[in-house]
């Protein structure tokens, strides 16, 4: 088994006992499902292996493709973000 990393920077997400939050969230998710339809043992199973294939496909690929991935795809809407001056930027001329 291999060590747990803590997180270094105040951005990465946060490990519940040995997973990360994001590889958390299909396992959950298909747990609570296998409750619903009194399928447990067979939608954890389901869930443990696409926690596995999440983490599996997240190692080999940068930070970030599953966002693009989704936008990309138009699963995900475009944010509209507001414009901020340049830092650097002592004098504003109209």
């Amino acid at each position: 088994m291999e060590p747990v990393r803590l997180p270094n920077r105040i951005d990465e997400p946060r490990y519940f006992i040995m997973w990360r939050s994001d590889e958390l969230i299909p396992l959950a998710t298909l747990f609570f499902f296998g409750l619903y339809v009194d399928q447990l043992i067979l939608c954890t199973v389901f869930g443990l292996a696409a926690t596995v294939g999440a983490r599996r496909f997240r190692s080999n690929q940068p930070e970030g493709v599953v966002m693009h991935a989704a936008w990309y795809f138009g699963l995900v809407p475009i944010m509209k973000g507001t414009c901020l001056r340049f830092p650097l930027l002592r004098r504003i001329l109209p």
